[in-house]
């Protein structure tokens, strides 16, 4: 794994104190630029203190895997289950000879509630599949192509062209684990719809304001996921997977319910809804 270094850092759009990994930092920002609600340490800094920013696609630190946890338990939560569920991983352990990161354990352990999660030709590995090659463990596969974690960087890593790519600008496996498993889910309820956006909240510079505007008391922003203009959004019963670049967006909606699904369809969000 990475060397960790003590001090301020910033990842995921938010300011932390605590131990980061030093190789993967990409510049730094003045602490006393930082607007107050980005600040998630009560920690004094000097005038001149800086924070280091983090590469997107970085090893999780603590507050981070505490975020992927949370986000899996708001995800089960809206597909009726009540929290993680539990795993065994001492098999898969004494096979591979190492100890499972601990990012892998908490997704697991929620796709202990949802097995078929680990089924298809796109899907998480179970415990029994998890594999090892070139120091990257492989734990999601779309069709043929595998997806791992670098057991030395700790990033999410890709295979491509015969060979293991990592990207520093790149989804984090944070994004990824609850990215992949809300589109997942979003397939296999009841109710799916897929739209179109329009107007203003295509091209926005702010769609997180004017997504929580137009669905106050509907559907909940999942705080713990913001990647790239992308949002998943919660509801007991029902997710939504937002995304926008700044020339399109578009989004889909899953519901336990056809009256549900049309309640989160209101005319606000200007969009055109695939027959």
């Amino acid at each position: 794994m990475m060397r960790m270094k003590r001090g301020f850092y910033r990842a995921g759009g938010r300011i932390y104190y605590g131990k980061y990994p030093e190789g993967q930092v990409s510049g730094w920002m003045l602490l006393s630029a930082a607007p107050a609600e980005l600040l998630e340490t009560d920690r004094p800094f000097a005038q001149g203190e800086r924070a280091e920013l983090l590469f997107p696609n970085h090893q999780l630190t603590e507050p981070e895997r505490e975020q992927l946890e949370r986000g899996l338990r708001e995800i089960c939560r809206c597909l009726g289950a009540d929290g993680l569920g539990g795993a065994d991983f001492s098999p898969a352990e004494r096979r591979l000879g190492l100890a499972l990161p601990e990012e892998i354990k908490i997704l697991h352990r929620a796709l202990a509630r949802f097995p078929a999660a680990m089924e298809g030709k796109e899907r998480f590995l179970p415990l029994e599949e998890l594999a090892l090659d070139q120091g990257n463990l492989i734990f999601y596969k779309m069709r043929r192509t595998p997806v791992g974690l670098s057991l030395e960087r700790g990033a999410l890593m890709r295979y491509w062209k015969k060979e293991w790519r990592y990207a520093p600008e790149g989804e984090s496996f944070l994004h990824c684990a609850l990215d992949r498993l809300a589109v997942w889910a979003i397939g296999t309820m009841p109710f799916c719809q897929k739209g179109k956006i329009k107007g203003e909240l295509r091209t926005t510079l702010r769609p997180k304001i004017l997504l929580e505007e137009i669905y106050r008391g509907k559907f909940s922003v999942l705080e713990e996921y913001r990647h790239d203009g992308n949002f998943i959004l919660c509801r007991p019963g029902a997710l939504g997977w937002f995304r926008q670049n700044g020339f399109y967006a578009d989004i889909v909606i899953g519901a336990a319910s056809r009256e549900l699904l049309k309640d989160l369809q209101p005319p606000e969000l200007n969009a055109v809804w695939e027959e």
